[in-house]
């Protein structure tokens, strides 16, 4: 984990842009002293969410085991499952209890699916806390900020442009450094793929 603040962050994406520290406080929600600085506070709470809900970061994983609900949906899958109060996104259901396709869909704070209880759901969680922070996600935050924000803190649409493809490709070299963390899932090559080599 990193030592990570809302204002730090907030201070990373104006590096990416080429400018100075310009964010005293973010965390406390007062004003910011800089019209720039208030740009990028802005972003930042309008990208984090969409940061999380992008990519299966490590530090924002969790398992959980729920069960149905006492009321079934009314027409297309026989069971619905309350979600996590903390779930940003719905990541995938557990493979070695619901198998590699299991159907399901998401609706409002529910998770309608004919598997039956108890349903094991891995989920993205929408951690909040900057201390929680790995540096990975912290700096395809800032890259996400310095995109949002490029136009307003450059005040030139091609400057913006090339600042966006850099912070493009940050948010890329983020998610597969966490993504190299864990080792590769290994895939079941499936009975039909069995049956052509074995003819």
């Amino acid at each position: 984990m990193g030592d990570w603040s809302k204002t730090s962050i907030c201070n990373s994406g104006l590096g990416i842009l080429g400018k100075p520290d310009l964010v005293r406080d973010a965390e406390s929600g007062a004003a910011q002293e800089y019209g720039i600085a208030a740009t990028v506070v802005r972003a930042y709470d309008e990208r984090i969410g969409r940061v999380l809900r992008s990519h299966p970061w490590n530090f924002a994983m969790a398992r959980v085991s729920l069960d149905a609900d006492a009321t079934a949906p009314p027409f297309g899958f026989a069971r619905r499952f309350p979600l996590p109060s903390d779930c940003a996104r719905v990541w995938k259901l557990d493979e070695t209890r619901h198998g590699r396709d299991p159907k399901y869909a998401v609706e409002g704070q529910w998770l309608l699916t004919d598997e039956t209880a108890p349903l094991l759901l891995i989920y993205i969680r929408n951690e909040r806390n900057p201390s929680k922070f790995t540096d990975d996600f912290a700096e395809a935050l800032a890259g996400e900020i310095a995109k949002k924000s490029a136009v307003a803190v450059l005040g030139s649409l091609e400057a913006a442009d090339f600042f966006r493809k850099l912070a493009k490709e940050d948010v890329g070299e983020a998610k597969t450094n966490d993504g190299q963390e864990n080792p590769p899932q290994e895939l079941d090559e499936g009975s039909w793929l069995r049956g052509r080599r074995t003819g």
